[in-house]
Order: C-alpha cells, then structure tokens, then sequence
C-alpha cells in the first residue's frame, strides 16, 4: 500500500512538473504587448476551451487553451504569451490568472476582442459571462444566465452553443428545453438568438421563444450572417413531411431595427439513395461587396450531400431584389468558420469546392473580375480547410486524417500563394 502511494505521488509530480516546464519559454502578457484585433471588428469564441487545438483567431493572432492555461500567439512578433501579468507566477494552480485548470471543462466561447479578454463559464447553477483585461486583472461578470429555474410546460434556458463577438456586443445561439412533465424524461429543445452588450450587460433577443410547446414543430432560430454591423437571423418553422421554411430576419445594430427581407423553404438534403438526410437554408450569405450582400442559392434538385450547384448573387436588403452575377456552379463554398471570417478573400474572391473522382478542385469566383479561376486540386474531404483571414494572411488546417478530423495542425500563408496553392511557403503553428 505504501509503494503503491508513492507511485501516485511520484505521477503526480512528474505531471505538476510538466505543466510548469510547458510555460517555460512563453512570455507574461502586458496591457501592449500585442495588437488586439486591429483587422475587423468580428471574432467568433473558442468552441471547447478544453479541447487543445481549438483556438479563436482575433485577426493578429491566435487565442488558444492548452494545459489549462489561456494563450496567445501573435502573428507579427512571432511570440507566444501567456494571458498572466505577474512575471512570478509559475502558471500552474488558482494564483495564475490564465489558469482554468479543473474548471475548463466549463469554459467556452472566449475570445481575445478589442483588448479585451472575454469566455463563458458554466456551473450546475447558472451560465456567466466574465471579462478581464489581457493580464488577467480587472476581472468582472458581465451577464449571468440561470439555469435552475425549470418550470414544467415552459421554456428555460440550458446552454450556448456558439458566441460570435461583433460591434461591441457578443453574439449567441441559446438553448432552451421546454420539459413536458413532472419526470423530468420528456422535453422539447428550441434555439433563439441573443446579443449581449460588453459595456453594460444589457440583452437583447433577436427571435422569441415558441408561443407553444411542441416537439413535432417546435421553431428555432440560426445565425446565417454576422458582420457589417448587422445580424441577420434565420427563424425556422417546421412545416411537416420534412419541409420547413426560413424566414430571413435583418437586425441593424447601430439603429436597434428588424426587418424581414427574404422568406422561402429550406432545402432538404438527401444521401446517395435519395433519403432525406437533412436540410440546408437556401440563402447563404458570405460577405458584403459594393453595398450589396454576396450570397448564394442552391439548385434543391442537386444537394446530396456531396456534390452540388448554386448561382452567386448580389442582394440588395433594401429593395430586396437579386442580382445574378453567375449561375450554374458545380459545387459548395467551403469554410471552416464562415462567420467570422466573412468568407470572401479581401472582400471579393468567393471560394469553393468541386468535387471530381477522388478529387477536389478549389475554384474562387472573382467578383472584381466577373470570373473563375482554379487555385489549386486538394484531397476529397478538402485537407486546406480556411479557418480566417487576416489583414495580409489566411489561417488554414491540414488534417492528418481527412476521414475522422481526429488531428490536424495549423499554419499562416500570404492569401497570394493560397490562391495560388503554393502551399511550400506555409508557415506551421502548433497549440497541441
């Protein structure tokens, strides 16, 4: 029994050790010691903190958890710093300031956002929503969302699924279950979007909860656009025989003012068989280009899932007409994080992808130019997955098993040699 003690106590040094050796070369963070999101105005939170590899890019650099702690990595001075101002601290244990530790399980959503330090944290009592500045001092808790008042019949809160950090405000999509009965068993789950403003705390509801509770049409809602200070929602109505329909919703956050501009079914998707395995909005939007919406619609007699065919519009909000700039292209835009990074390369080129034999060809659509042109011919499962852009580089994944997406690792590349697939000038950058 004594040997088998000593054993542990030997494990748990030798990983104590480790987690202090694993900070070692990395630098505490001072109030100036990076750019903080000098590009655009658009951040999308880490989605988990816990999983090492998963990072938020905050324009000049990378957010990321690794071993507990909270770091950065900024582009332009090559450095990694820890998110702790105290040059004594050992980066293990509750003093430091960047250490999550047992309770990142619990974090989410954080985001490095106009100097600013921002993540969600749950408990089995509520959802809270914190800040701090990047030394981790002048901590505070902004919003606090509860999760103990269940009512039967009702709608309560339980969870966030993303976080979307844009003009002062952090975007969400809340969960909310509506339990049936006194059990506890049977519950209906809807989805609603909310913004809550990083000054004041006060939130705001972009769709509202179902009048009614019920599991065979409950509605929902989804964020389709984020940027250029507005939110458009997608409000979703199940119709039954799985059709459902969209109702596009434009939210001005300057002029705190709604408006519907586009209403139409969504598009099932159906497998290799032809079974209904899905639907897809028919409207995807992808940025703004000559004060008019880049967005796409797809052919539904063509979506299986893998292959598909879709026209390439400029929508006006205001009058709500379409512009075709071109029609008929085989295949489906392609974007790991089509939120924050807007998904048009310098704000005209629209990539995507089609699907040849074993194949993948990577085409952008120049907006400037009225044409196609081929970037380059990747994996089938697309291995050069864009994560975002910045002012003058793209962020990218190379996954190690394109099948599972179990690895990947991520590199930096100027947006020239990317579009021109001379991927031997990339530049590798590892957080696992």
């Amino acid at each position: 029994m004594v040997l088998k003690m000593k054993k542990i106590t030997v494990i748990l040094v030798i990983a104590c050790l480790l987690l202090y050796l694993s900070a070692c070369g990395e630098k505490e963070a001072e109030n100036d010691s990076f750019k903080s999101n000098v590009h655009d105005d658009l951040v999308e939170g880490i989605k988990p903190f816990y999983d090492n590899g998963a990072f938020a890019s905050y324009g000049d650099g990378l957010l990321y958890g690794q071993d507990g702690l909270l770091k950065v990595y900024d582009f332009s001075t090559k450095e990694r710093y820890v998110l702790c101002g105290n040059t004594n601290c050992k980066h293990f244990g509750n003093d430091c300031a960047a250490w999550f530790g047992d309770n990142s399980m619990g974090v989410f959503g954080a985001a490095l956002y106009n100097g600013k330090v921002y993540y969600f944290q749950k408990d089995d009592k509520d959802i809270k929503l914190h800040s701090q500045d990047v030394t981790g001092e002048q901590q505070k808790v902004l919003y606090k969302m509860d999760l103990t008042d269940v009512k039967v019949g009702s709608y309560t809160f339980v969870d966030i699924v993303r976080a979307i950090y844009h003009n002062g405000y952090v975007w969400v999509e809340a969960i909310y279950d509506a339990i049936k009965d006194k059990s506890g068993n049977d519950s209906v789950e809807t989805k609603v979007i909310q913004g809550i403003n990083l000054e004041t705390g006060d939130r705001i509801e972009l769709s509202t909860l179902p009048k009614v509770v019920d599991e065979d049409a409950s509605e929902y809602s989804e964020i389709e656009y984020i940027g250029d200070g507005v939110v458009i929602v997608g409000n979703i109505t199940p119709l039954g025989n799985n059709v459902s329909r969209e109702a596009y919703i434009l939210y001005d956050i300057e002029s705190k003012s709604t408006k519907e501009i586009y209403k139409s079914e969504l598009i099932s998707i159906l497998d290799e068989d032809g079974n209904y395995n899905g639907e897809l909005p028919e409207l995807q939007f992808f940025g703004k280009y000559k004060d008019k919406y880049v967005c796409t619609k797809y052919y539904d007699e063509n979506v299986n899932g893998n292959d598909g065919k879709f026209d390439i519009y400029l929508f006006d909000t205001d009058k709500k007409t379409f512009e075709l700039v071109t029609d008929g292209i085989d295949g489906f835009p392609f974007f790991e994080n089509r939120y924050s990074m807007k998904s048009l390369i310098d704000g005209s080129k629209l990539i995507y992808e089609v699907s040849k034999d074993d194949k993948s060809e990577i085409y952008y659509y120049d907006l400037e130019k009225n044409e196609s042109k081929l970037a380059f011919t990747d994996e089938k499962n697309l291995k050069y997955r864009l994560v975002e852009e910045t002012e003058d580089k793209l962020i990218f994944k190379i996954y190690t098993n394109v099948e599972t997406d179990s690895s990947f690792n991520i590199y930096t590349i100027s947006k020239e040699d990317y579009l021109k697939g001379k991927f031997e000038n990339k530049e590798e950058f590892s957080i696992k």
